[in-house]
């Protein structure tokens, strides 16, 4: 009787895996492979986020007192083109900003901080707040100005020109009551430019102005040079 042959068995994973890595092993000696000094990246997990706001779980007049205590200050806020910004509250989220910017903006008294009539600058503080979106040339109660520095024209004329465009802030100081002879000279300005506004274009204010400007050259040396915009 023929012996029984018996059949191959299949080589299992695990076996395959091993000679494998003899293999690969036997080839690093004989080749002389440097092992990587690459670091393996580690994977995470990320830690897991609330998918709501706890603040805003509160009611809305809790809420509110919250804000107040967080954002409305005693004394009047200084603002400099570059600085203080906004509170960091008024960016956590859209929902919250929106609450919030009605209440630090309209709630608190601010001083803008002018230098060489350099109010084109202000621009940003005007986009954040948006209190005179509506309400052109009309200076808001809550808002104050300090004018320091020298008479700089290419300053005032940007300052005015950026009112006309709605690119910064459509204020000026209140000139009603003129206090000096720099206040008679920028509420001049101001006025031209307003009477002008919504019947012709910028190019004719702006010749306007340098008519204007080219007689105080005889008059008041202050405003004599026609000084860079420097805002």
């Amino acid at each position: 009787m023929a012996p029984v042959r018996k059949t191959r068995k299949e080589p299992t994973r695990r076996s395959e895996r091993l000679e494998l890595s003899k293999a690969i092993e036997a080839s690093r000696t004989k080749i002389k492979i440097k092992p990587s000094k690459t670091p393996i990246r580690k994977s995470f997990r990320r830690p897991k986020q609330h998918k709501t706001c706890r603040l805003l779980q509160l009611p809305g007049e809790l809420r509110n007192q919250i804000y107040r205590y967080a954002l409305v200050s005693d004394k009047a806020i200084e603002i400099t083109p570059k600085e203080p910004g906004e509170p960091p509250l008024l960016s956590t989220c859209v929902t919250i900003r929106r609450e919030t910017k009605g209440i630090y903006y309209p709630e608190n008294n601010f001083r803008l901080l002018l230098m060489d009539y350099n109010g084109a600058a202000f621009s940003d503080f005007y986009w954040q707040s948006r209190l005179w979106q509506f309400r052109r040339h009309s200076a808001a109660k809550n808002i104050t100005f300090q004018l320091g520095g020298r008479p700089n024209w290419g300053n005032l004329v940007e300052w005015i020109k950026d009112g006309y465009y709605g690119c910064g802030p459509p204020l000026r100081p209140d000139l009603d009551e003129p206090k000096c002879r720099d206040d008679y000279v920028v509420g001049a300005a101001f006025r031209i430019a307003e009477e002008m506004e919504f019947k012709v274009c910028w190019v004719t204010i702006e010749k306007a102005l340098e008519a204007y400007h080219w007689g105080l050259k005889g008059t008041c040396s202050r405003w004599a040079s026609d000084g860079e915009s420097g805002h």
